[in-house]
């Protein structure tokens, strides 16, 4: 089975994404289940399959997970809109 993994730290936060084919796009923080998506298809580069608010360091944050799929997956975290880890795209 197809199975992509894609890991960062911030400000000492562990995030670990999973993405597969029968399991979805799932989102850990500090190795804890947070957000899940079943989509099947990641076409738009722009749209985050994953939003999920957070607060660090006594500041709210944003992490969003893109990603995209033409040939290959691609995946992509980002933080207030910075990336921190992943593809280009």
């Amino acid at each position: 089975m197809f199975k992509q993994e894609l890991t960062a730290e911030f400000e000492g936060n562990h995030f670990r994404v999973l993405n597969s084919w029968f399991g979805g796009l799932k989102l850990y923080h500090e190795e804890e289940l947070v957000v899940h998506n079943t989509d099947l298809f990641a076409v738009n580069k722009t749209k985050p399959l994953i939003q999920y608010r957070l607060i660090i360091n006594e500041k709210q944050r944003l992490l969003e997970v893109y990603g995209y799929a033409i040939a290959k997956v691609k995946l992509q975290i980002k933080i207030d809109g910075e990336k921190i880890a992943g593809d280009d795209f």
